[in-house]
């Protein structure tokens, strides 16, 4: 089956999975107890560690990307097992589209840069479709871009879409997402990383200083769909690069929202 034909074979299975409830339907993962989706997954750089640090037997991840040559990578890896994982093609922001997997039965969805890919417009529409795959009590993971990111202060003339929305030289685009300044609180704590089991959120450094602070366009887009937050918090760090004398202030931020019980 070559990558056209499987693109087909997946979105149907998506399609056909669109209609239905998690109540005795047998669809990928169907029998696990706990159940992770990636969106964004590219080539795995997600996935792979957590099915490699996390034995649990009911484990089952799910991963996507509108790229198939991503998906196809993603299952030409050694590591992915079938019975562990189910990576399939979909675009986010084509909010009717389906996904292989039956409302209410996510325990975890992660997106990692993934959010500010999509144009403005359609952040809402595909950020209610993913909550509506969570299960009460299941868990919506962001880490994206923030405002005044080296990312953002790189960007020559011309490359501004509309306020904060940028297209890069390959086509793609990046919106940076604004902090509350109104419920913004100068303190600084000194706050561990989420560890692996606590999903995913991994750097180099072991601790950083993040504000306390609210970041109201992604806590509306979050509390539109009936998401309750855990956190919200920018992550402001200076990284060095020695070896090119390279000086990197970064401006990221981090979300944990959860489905009301």
């Amino acid at each position: 089956m070559d990558i056209s034909q499987q693109d087909e074979f997946d979105q149907k299975q998506c399609r056909d999975f669109a209609t239905l409830s998690g109540d005795n339907v047998d669809f990928p993962g169907s029998s696990a107890t706990y159940r992770i989706l990636e969106v964004g997954c590219g080539v795995g750089n997600t996935v792979f560690p957590i099915l490699k640090t996390n034995n649990d037997p009911g484990l089952f991840v799910y991963c996507c990307d509108f790229s198939s040559t991503a998906v196809e990578l993603v299952k030409g890896n050694p590591e992915y097992d079938s019975k562990r994982c189910f990576a399939f093609v979909h675009d986010l922001s084509e909010v009717e589209a389906g996904f292989p997997i039956p409302d209410g039965t996510l325990d975890v969805i992660v997106l990692i840069f993934v959010l500010s890919a999509l144009h403005p417009d359609k952040m809402q529409a595909s950020i209610s479709r993913l909550a509506r795959l969570l299960k009460p009590g299941g868990v919506m993971l962001l880490r994206d871009y923030g405002r005044y990111d080296m990312a953002q202060l790189r960007f020559k003339k011309g490359r501004c879409l509309s306020e904060n929305f940028y297209v890069r030289g390959d086509g793609t685009r990046v919106y940076f997402f604004t902090q509350g300044e109104n419920d913004c609180s100068l303190s600084f704590i000194f706050f561990p990383l989420f560890s692996p089991t606590d999903l995913f959120f991994q750097h180099e450094y072991n601790h950083v200083f993040v504000p306390l602070c609210v970041l109201d366009e992604l806590h509306e887009l979050f509390t539109e769909a009936r998401l309750e937050k855990v956190q919200n918090l920018v992550d402001r760090r200076l990284q060095v690069n020695r070896g090119k004398q390279l000086t990197m202030y970064r401006v990221w931020i981090q979300c944990k929202y959860r489905k009301a019980l």
